[in-house]
């Protein structure tokens, strides 16, 4: 009645708007009031539901990068793998062939060894029972007699020799094989620790840089952009630790040298040099087994690569956790010349000095062994045939063939000029030749006894003449020529032992071997 009368019907809504509220309850909005309130609340639900959208659609961004960049984490791992055991049988092929490689060089004495044993035992019993079995007649002449048995012990001495540095030399090439290969060419067979980098956890990838974790690809660009920051930072950092460190522990040092600092300023400055042991799975973890080489005192040896270099550009893998390979010794496969550089090559050519020279001589020792016995031989048919049997035209036959077997000898086992060759063959000649005419004139000793005691002198002179001469022509070669033993080089022989080309020859002097 109050609001019929007084006209307030106008301002109640206002009121009622005031009044309204859950404390109210029976009170009623105005239609335009409630039409306004629930357009501001659809406003506000479409607002939230558009944040809860782009919050939705953000998570689900990042999940997706977080899942992508995690998968691709995985497979490189699983191929890293992959690549180790890879890896790992090439360097054990490689590490083998190098074993066979020493096999070869040392077996090269070997094989020559045995045959020379076998063969200056049947000589040294040929020239045993022609000394014993082969006498020659009572009315042989004393020089021709002495030069039979001059001749005879004398290649008995040479064989003898030959066969005891024949035996020297297999025995030392022997040992030192033995040596080599079971102290010094190893295969390159991984440790515990090398093992165990190799392996990869997947919380690995958690302790990469948050933007390697959520990389957009075609966005936010190469995987390897993201290394190269990332990297440069954590080895400026760790620098800055290394050098900080280094400080303290040679202050340390300085103060007192025998202390615990000692030992562990080394191995700081070991670490700082790159060296380590099998390497650390934390952070960026090294690569699993690095390369191979063989150490200072000839060990082959392994030592894990280092994450990255200074500068952290050089990486294998897109997220900096491996190091290149460029210094793995078993990778590659050098031919020609190249091949005697390598360590194991020198290693054994080093341990080739102490039997080469025995391999040499043995050889040399038998060819001029060989030759004495020819010559104990011409002298036995000049006694025998022509003195007993009296057969001179026979006796001169068969000097001159065995002269000439000589000769060709030379010619083979010797590697110098023509006119050394030439001087050689003369002297070699002289002796028997002189003997066979000191032989005729003996027959004849009424009518010319002073002309055969000239040419037995020349005979032995000639003798004597050719082995200085065969020591002066043999052309040893030292330390200041290049070669680690003094070898006769002017021997075919030892030119056979130089498989790798060291041993220089004069300018047109040696013939080809």
């Amino acid at each position: 009645r109050l609001e019929a009368n007084s006209g307030l019907s106008q301002i109640t809504p206002s009121r009622r708007v005031l009044d309204s509220g859950p404390g109210f309850p029976g009170s009623e909005l105005h239609p335009l009031t409630a039409k306004s309130l629930a357009e501001t609340k659809a406003e506000m639900d479409a607002v939230a539901g558009a944040a809860a959208g782009a919050g939705a659609s953000v998570a689900l961004g990042v999940g997706a990068a977080f899942d992508y960049n995690r998968f691709n984490f995985m497979m490189d791992r699983y191929w890293k793998i992959r690549w180790e055991i890879q890896l790992q049988r090439w360097k054990m092929a490689q590490a083998s062939l190098w074993r066979e490689d020493v096999r070869d060089l040392i077996s090269l004495t070997e094989y020559k060894m045995h045959v020379y044993l076998l063969v200056n035992v049947l000589m040294i019993g040929k020239t045993l029972v022609m000394s014993y079995q082969g006498h020659l007649p009572e009315r042989t002449p004393i020089w021709l007699i002495s030069g039979a048995v001059l001749a005879r012990w004398g290649a008995f001495m040479f064989l003898w020799l030959s066969l005891w540095m024949a035996m020297h030399a297999a025995v030392a090439a022997q040992a030192y094989e033995v040596r080599l290969l079971t102290q010094m060419v190893r295969l390159p067979i991984p440790s515990w620790q090398e093992m165990e980098a190799q392996r990869t956890d997947l919380s690995d990838f958690e302790k990469l840089e948050l933007q390697q974790m959520l990389r957009v690809p075609f966005i936010m660009g190469w995987q390897e952009d993201l290394v190269k920051g990332a990297s440069s930072a954590r080895a400026a950092k760790d620098d800055a630790a290394e050098d900080e460190a280094a400080s303290v522990s040679a202050a340390e040092v300085a103060s007192n040298p025998s202390s615990w600092a000692t030992s562990w300023a080394a191995t700081a400055s070991t670490n700082r040099g790159g060296g380590g042991g099998g390497g650390s799975r934390s952070g960026g973890s090294s690569r699993g087994v690095g390369g191979s080489s063989i150490g200072g005192s000839g060990v082959l040896s392994t030592s894990s690569d280092s994450t990255s270099t200074a500068d952290g550009l050089h990486h294998m893998d897109p997220w900096g956790l491996e190091g290149t390979g460029d210094h793995i010794a078993e990778l590659g496969c050098k031919v020609g010349s190249n091949v005697s550089q390598l360590r194991h090559v020198k290693m054994t050519r080093q341990a080739m000095i102490h039997w080469q020279a025995y391999d040499a001589y043995a050889r040399i020792s038998m060819g001029i062994g060989v030759s004495h016995m020819l010559l104990g031989i011409t002298y036995y048919i000049l006694g025998y045939i022509h003195m007993e049997v009296g057969c001179p035209t026979a006796a001169v036959y068969g000097v001159v063939l065995l002269t000439l077997f000589r000769a060709v000898l030379l010619r083979l086992e010797m590697s110098l000029s023509n006119t050394q060759l030439l001087l050689l063959q003369i002297l070699l000649s002289l002796t028997p030749l002189a003997s066979v005419v000191a032989a005729f004139c003996w027959t004849n000793r009424r009518q010319m006894p002073r002309t055969t005691e000239a040419l037995v002198a020349v005979a032995f002179l000639s003798h004597g003449l050719f082995v200085a001469a065969l020591s002066s022509f043999a052309g040893v070669a030292d330390r200041k020529n290049g070669s680690a033993v003094a070898l006769p080089r002017a021997f075919s022989e030892v030119l056979y032992l130089d498989v790798f080309g060291y041993m220089g020859r004069k300018r047109g002097s040696p013939r080809a071997a």
